[in-house]
This record gives structure tokens, sequence and C-alpha cells, in this order.
């Protein structure tokens, strides 16, 4: 993705954790971020993807399967 402005969060983890994820669209392609609250914050992407594997990915990553 070029533009890391323009994402917008499609779907996203809790926010309290130590760790949270967001899925994330811009210009018909789709990623992971991965953010891990130390100090100082680790921010991470994965990606990017067309929207049927993100989604397939997204599901595996909420049910923790992914890999």
């Amino acid at each position: 993705m070029n533009s890391i402005d323009r994402q917008r969060v499609i779907a996203y983890t809790c926010a309290c954790r130590e760790t949270s994820y967001e899925f994330l669209a811009a210009g018909g392609m789709y990623r992971f971020r991965r953010r891990n609250r130390s100090e100082p914050e680790v921010v991470a992407y994965a990606g990017p993807w067309h929207r049927a594997k993100a989604e397939r990915l997204w599901g595996l990553l909420i049910v923790g399967q992914a890999r």
C-alpha cells in the first residue's frame, strides 16, 4: 500500500490488551497492523493481500490459528 495515511480500519481487536490487531483497507488491498503497547510502542504490518485472502487470514488470526 502506497498511502499509509489513507487506510481505513475494517475490524480490530480490543486495544485493552498488550497486543492488538487492526484489519486495514486502502486502494483495493488489505493488510493487518499489529500494535504492541510496550514502551516504546512497536507497530508491524503484514500484507497486502486481495480481499478474499485477507478476510480468510483475519478469521484465522481472530481464532488463534494464523501462521
